[in-house]
Parts: structure tokens; C-alpha cells; sequence
């Protein structure tokens, strides 16, 4: 599993210590966006974007590079404040990469946006041969099994 997580406020990663001053006021400044994603097993800075416009190009680039078809029938896009840049990446996700999988919109839990803070946007899919985080081929069948019967129970399941 892929996972990508933008920060749009750079002031929540100041107050609780994952920023210098320094580093805050030159990210606003530039507008900075920082792009965190798991790196041996702990949340790490991998990229940084000028605006918004670039963190959905920067999305939807890791995708076509990192992607498993075999594997990803769906994404998950999450989001703390603003459904509206949720369904912008949806809507660029779609247009550049003709998936036809289901992409579904979901906003993120209290303890994600306290730390991340209002404009946050992540991103999930299935990652093409990195079986670092421990999630083996041989397991995806019941976990698609488990969406199957998640979707069913809330009446999101295709007809």
C-alpha cells in the first residue's frame, strides 16, 4: 500500500516540533507544500511542491510510476477540510490516467487533521512489487473480500 499525505498549513508541523521556525516562514513564503509518505517504517518528508496544482500533478505522476494494476482496483483519496480539492484530484487523477477502477472520497479522522491541519489531502493505492511494509500478495484476497463486505453493508457496493 502506497500512501501519500500533503500538509497545506505549514503551522500545525511548527507547533508540534516537525518544522523549524526558519523552515516555516521560507515554506510560506514559497508556498511550500511538504508531501509525507512511509519511509522504513516512519512517516518522512519525500517531497516538496509549490502550491496545490503541483501536489495533484505530483499525486497523480507517483501513481502512473508506482501503481500495481494487478492490484488496484480502487484509490482512496482523503481529506480534512476541503472536499473541493479532494474532488479536484479526483478529477485529475481520472483525466490523466484513464482509471477505471473506484475512487473513492473520504475525510480523514480527527487525530490525522489535528495533526496536519485544515487542506490536508492524502492519497492511497496499491505500490507494484514493494512488499517492505509487509503486505504480502497472498493477503490481498481477503482483504478485498473485507471491502466487498464493507461496501455491501453501507449500501456502496456496484449494482
Amino acid at each position: 500500500m502506497k500512501h501519500f499525505l500533503s500538509v497545506d498549513d505549514l503551522d500545525h508541523l511548527l507547533r508540534s516540533g516537525r518544522l523549524s521556525s526558519t523552515s516555516a516562514i521560507i515554506g510560506k513564503m514559497l508556498k511550500l507544500k511538504p508531501i509525507m509518505s512511509m519511509k522504513q517504517g516512519k512517516g518522512a518528508i519525500v517531497a516538496k511542491e509549490r502550491g496545490r496544482r503541483r501536489v495533484l500533478a505530483h499525486y497523480v505522476e507517483e501513481f502512473i510510476r508506482r501503481v500495481d494494476e494487478s492490484l488496484t482496483d480502487f484509490v482512496i483519496i482523503g481529506y480534512t477540510s476541503d472536499r473541493l480539492y479532494a474532488e479536484n484530484l479526483r478529477e485529475k487523477f481520472l483525466e490523466d490516467t484513464g482509471f477505471t477502477g473506484d475512487v473513492y472520497i473520504m475525510q480523514m479522522g480527527v487525530a490525522v487533521g489535528t495533526h496536519v491541519g485544515l487542506g490536508g489531502l492524502s492519497f492511497f493505492f496499491m505500490e507494484k512489487e514493494n512488499l517492505k511494509d509487509g503486505l504480502l500478495h497472498n493477503e490481498m484476497e481477503p482483504l478485498r473480500r473485507k471491502k466487498e463486505e464493507f461496501l455491501a453493508k453501507y449500501g456502496l457496493a456496484k449494482k
